[in-house]
């Protein structure tokens, strides 16, 4: 669930309140195409405590890590964490 007032960025209320047993991972696409939102670090890590307090894995399409505006930097969520496993997906296609 994306909050278009926040630029983009993650509920993180709302994605928790899909959790179930079920779940095992939290896909997180950023920056993301095509609107070109980036999470913010501090979203990021709101993304990741929901992920750590439910032990689930992240897997991070960064595929566009490389591909942002002017003026805005692109954080691998892995290196926001040392304690939350983060599958990062990439591609040679898009550098």
């Amino acid at each position: 669930p994306l909050v278009p007032e926040r630029d983009w960025e993650v509920d993180c209320a709302a994605l928790e309140a899909l959790i179930d047993d079920k779940t095992r991972a939290i896909l997180v696409n950023n920056p993301s195409n095509p609107c070109g939102s980036l999470f913010s670090d501090d979203n990021l890590r709101e993304i990741l405590a929901v992920a750590e307090k439910h032990k689930l894995l992240i897997i991070s399409d960064e595929i566009y890590g490389t591909m942002t505006f002017t003026g805005h930097e692109f954080t691998p969520i892995a290196a926001l964490t040392t304690t939350v496993p983060v599958l990062a997906v990439g591609g040679m296609a898009k550098m």
